[in-house]
């Protein structure tokens, strides 16, 4: 899939974002608002994504600390992790302004997670 592609199907994507300002597990719906933001200025965050598959060829989200003390992304327990890595690759990590672009796709059959993520730069 193309940066351009990613970038049109965002944007078609995009309606309110969704705030959160305390662990949840995300909906499909959360994730078709286009960008989940997680909030909360002194406490960590932890955001459980849907199955994958009620999530397939859908449009991805972006999903960015907003301000929250740390941000954990989760695969869902029914996947095996992101891309279908499993063990460690269950979860990605934050900090304050970091964010990853997450999607659904399924590869061989099977429904993953995936996801682009981009850091802060040090300074």
């Amino acid at each position: 899939m193309s940066a351009h592609k990613v970038l049109k199907e965002l944007g078609q994507a995009m309606n309110t974002p969704t705030v959160k300002t305390a662990t949840a597990t995300l909906t499909r719906d959360d994730m078709a608002s286009g960008i989940v933001i997680a909030a909360h200025p002194s406490s960590a965050i932890a955001l459980t994504l849907p199955p994958p598959a009620q999530c397939i060829n859908d449009a991805p989200c972006l999903i960015a600390d907003g301000g929250a003390a740390a941000v954990t992304v989760l695969s869902d327990a029914g996947s095996v992790g992101f891309g279908g890595a499993g063990g460690s690759y269950d979860t990605l990590t934050f900090a304050r302004g970091d964010a990853a672009l997450v999607f659904a796709r399924e590869v061989s059959g099977t429904a993953y997670w995936f996801y682009v993520h981009a850091t802060v730069a040090a300074g």
